[in-house]
């Protein structure tokens, strides 16, 4: 896609197409509209971006009281999936090794919830591989009681299923932070396992820094892997990629927009890295600047083809 910069200087002659020049106009005027120089739009957001929706809901076990009880070890692992009928899914499955070192049970009174309290995917919790009795609250949140054993552990496992395929963008978003209420924290695993279509160049984010490869269940898939002893991140974990239907449509347009083609082919490629950029504003305040590239090829795009 690098290549608009280093052909956007080349004179090539064209059939002037007056609706394709002036929809190049329009591009152009619409992205510096958007600018990140203007520090904010000068027009009303689109009602379907008014809000973020390409955040995975990702549920989080919390006490709701100061407790003795440890979190000796988390893991948060997800599996994003693609099916002919469902499309793409993603599921998490958050373990939480709980430890009692003292002589007698402890009970704990925990809240099952999202970062933000927004409705989350579909949710399982069980215990030691049985199902627990979830209570709903008002603010969409649950809760339910875990009675850990004397000098003994419990292994709870919360599970939340949610669809990818309505998000162009999809982002999977785990703030760790969320946990800071339980005590001990020693070890973490977080990982990411997808399937190859989700290429490495339709990646848009993958932080913090300090992941690696890790062994895929099949040679159809790719996995990668955070590890630490102690000393959490206090920033979230985020993997954020172009859903691979629209990255192919992605790589369709960067393709009919070869040198020499037709000016609406820069528009039609330009459109589509502007309409992928308005969608990360939503997201700025979680998900940072990810997205800045969208702005630079469209801005390539719509240059290319004057």
């Amino acid at each position: 896609m690098s290549r608009y910069q280093k052909h956007f200087g080349i004179a090539t002659f064209r059939r002037f197409n007056l609706a394709a020049f002036t929809g190049l106009l329009i591009g152009l005027f619409s992205l510096v509209t958007w600018s990140p120089v203007w520090g904010a739009p000068v027009r009303a957001m689109p009602t379907a971006q008014a809000t973020s929706g390409n955040l995975f809901p990702a549920y989080y076990l919390m006490p709701l009281d100061d407790t003795a009880v440890e979190l000796h070890t988390h893991t948060a692992d997800f599996l994003v999936t693609e099916d002919a009928d469902t499309g793409l899914t993603a599921t998490l499955d958050a373990g939480y090794r709980l430890e009692n070192g003292g002589a007698a049970p402890v009970t704990v009174a925990v809240r099952v919830a999202t970062a933000d309290g927004s409705d989350g995917g579909a949710l399982a919790v069980t215990a030691n591989g049985g199902a627990l009795p979830l209570e709903p609250l008002a603010d969409g949140s649950y809760t339910t009681q875990l009675t850990v054993p004397a000098d003994g552990r419990l292994d709870v496992q919360v599970r939340t299923t949610a669809s990818l395929d309505e998000r162009r963008l999809p982002a999977l978003h785990y703030a760790v932070r969320t946990l800071f209420g339980w005590p001990g924290r020693a070890g973490l695993r977080v990982s990411v396992t997808m399937p190859n279509t989700i290429t490495s160049e339709s990646w848009l984010d993958v932080a913090p820094d300090g992941w690696s490869f890790a062994t895929a269940p099949s040679a159809q898939q790719t996995a990668i892997k955070w590890l630490y002893e102690g000393d959490w991140p206090t920033t979230p974990f985020v993997f954020q990629f172009v859903h691979p239907a629209v990255w192919q449509e992605v790589r369709r347009a960067d393709v009919a927009a070869g040198p020499g083609m037709p000016v609406d082919a820069f528009v039609t490629l330009g459109n589509l890295y502007t309409s992928l950029y308005v969608e990360t504003l939503a997201d700025r305040a979680t998900l940072g600047q990810a997205g800045e590239r969208f702005y630079a090829q469209a801005l390539a795009a719509y240059t290319a083809g004057v």
